[in-house]
């Protein structure tokens, strides 16, 4: 048998919530709810929806229960988050502190190393996804400057700037324009 709308909330109201409700899903399932009360049957109210009617069945309920606070859908618990405050901000720390070639073999942290950090130090495995967002989260720009590898030697870099090889010369021949 279906169950019987409750009647107290007056039509020019419930439009006037859905007019004013930001979430989508909420504000089909208030126009669900005014249309049954100007007497349409309940497979167009569930359509009107775009749900089935015993899940329509479902929201009458609620709505008859806590009127149309009962028509937000309730937040939804999942398994607790194992990012710490102290993880991100270790995270953070080391992101802005960079890798040192002598001490970590490294001239920059991939994102790699930071979840190989972070299992060693907390004993959590994030995704490289993860950290990534994490990362973009705290402000920290993925933006990096070109490595310099460490036995590099500007003086020489400068000076090769200064005077490009002579080989050029030997290939004038192929670099002509054909006529």
């Amino acid at each position: 048998m279906a169950s019987a709308l409750r009647k107290d909330i007056e039509l020019s109201n419930i439009y006037d919530r859905a007019k004013q409700e930001q979430n989508g899903p909420t504000r089909v399932r208030i126009l669900a709810i005014g249309s049954l009360l100007e007497d349409k049957n309940r497979e167009h109210a569930a359509k009107i929806a775009g749900m089935s009617v015993s899940n329509l069945h479902v929201w009458i309920r609620r709505f008859n229960e806590y009127g149309l606070d009962g028509l937000v859908a309730k937040k939804r618990l999942g398994k607790k988050s194992t990012w710490s405050p102290e993880c991100e901000q270790f995270l953070k720390s080391k992101a802005l502190e960079g890798a040192r070639f002598e001490a970590n073999k490294r001239v920059t942290y991939r994102l790699e190393d930071f979840q190989a950090i972070l299992k060693e130090k907390f004993g959590i495995c994030y995704g490289i996804s993860t950290i990534w967002y994490k990362l973009e989260e705290l402000d920290l720009s993925w933006i990096s400057v070109r490595q310099e590898h460490p036995k590099s030697d500007p003086v020489v870099q400068d000076e090769f700037k200064k005077k490009p090889p002579i080989r050029l010369g030997k290939y004038k021949h192929t670099i002509q324009l054909k006529k």
